[in-house]
């Protein structure tokens, strides 16, 4: 397989998903894959390591696998956090729920969008 577009979410985990997971479990299975296509969150995940991953550290595990990428997260507790990561540019019509630290920009196909308001203040 040469073309790969995944949009997924996955819940409950003790990690967010990032550019090594998905080498380890995806990419080192398919040596001809030349483009990937992402939208990728992250829910309900506890991350009990500090400090904190950082949207620049998850953004840097797919750069640094060649694939053009942004990244949010958001830290709800201490316990539960969520982290949305998606190729750019953006060529997919939907995106999983975006949140109030999302950037913006370079998602010029989207059709269908939801903004989740739940815990959108932070101090």
């Amino acid at each position: 397989m040469e073309k790969l577009t995944l949009s997924f979410r996955v819940r409950r985990q003790n990690s967010f998903i990032d550019g090594i997971y998905l080498t380890n479990g995806i990419f080192n299975y398919m040596p001809h894959l030349h483009t990937f296509i992402f939208d990728i969150a992250s829910e309900n995940t506890m991350i009990n390591v500090y400090p904190k991953p950082s949207s620049d550290d998850i953004r840097r595990t797919f750069i640094e696998r060649g694939h053009h990428a942004d990244c949010y997260i958001d830290y709800y507790t201490d316990e539960m956090s969520r982290c949305h990561v998606y190729s750019l540019p953006f060529t997919m019509e939907r995106i999983h729920y975006i949140t109030s630290r999302f950037s913006g920009g370079m998602l010029q196909c989207i059709q269908n969008q939801i903004i989740l308001l739940k815990y959108f203040f932070a101090y």
